[in-house]
């Protein structure tokens, strides 16, 4: 015969566990909706700054697609026939271009050059990639028209429509 006392430990014990379950699943969706948010937070500054730096009337920049690892991104833009990547540092609560280039910052080596620690470098070669899959052969193409790499300084670099 079971008592009222372990019924009522066993309905306890379910409740509990229920609860811590429910709580778990907090834990673990609240941080990959809020880092998901993060990101598209960052993608829509990232678009803002490229195009509030460099679009002009008449000239109107296309960005993407966008790679955001840690405090790096990688951005493609394309100007009519031109095109090339830029690449942005995370600095306090936002987003600078740090350079500008085409092929330069497409590989890992390209990106440790430029200044990303090697691991970031790697995982953005990936990110870049499978990104960059998704486009166009032809849009992928005007990035590389992008001649060498430009630092930017202050958000801006002077020969920016010569490239």
């Amino acid at each position: 015969m079971v008592s009222f006392g372990h019924k009522r430990r066993v309905y306890m014990t379910g409740i509990l566990l229920r609860t811590v379950l429910a709580s778990v699943v907090l834990l673990v969706a609240v941080p990959a909706y809020t880092a998901e948010l993060s990101s598209s937070e960052s993608q829509q500054e990232i678009v803002k700054i490229i195009k509030d730096t460099w679009e002009k009337p008449g000239m109107v920049i296309d960005v993407a697609p966008i790679s955001v690892v840690g405090d790096y991104a990688v951005a493609g833009w394309v100007e009519g026939q031109r095109g090339g990547r830029a690449l942005l540092k995370r600095r306090g609560h936002g987003w600078s271009v740090i350079l500008c280039s085409g092929d330069g910052i497409k590989s890992a080596a390209g990106l440790t050059a430029a200044g990303l620690p090697a691991a970031v470098a790697q995982e953005m070669e990936m990110a870049l990639s499978r990104a960059e899959a998704t486009l166009p052969a032809h849009v992928v193409a005007r990035f590389s028209l992008f001649e060498g790499s430009v630092p930017v300084e202050n958000g801006a670099h002077a020969d920016h429509h010569k490239h």
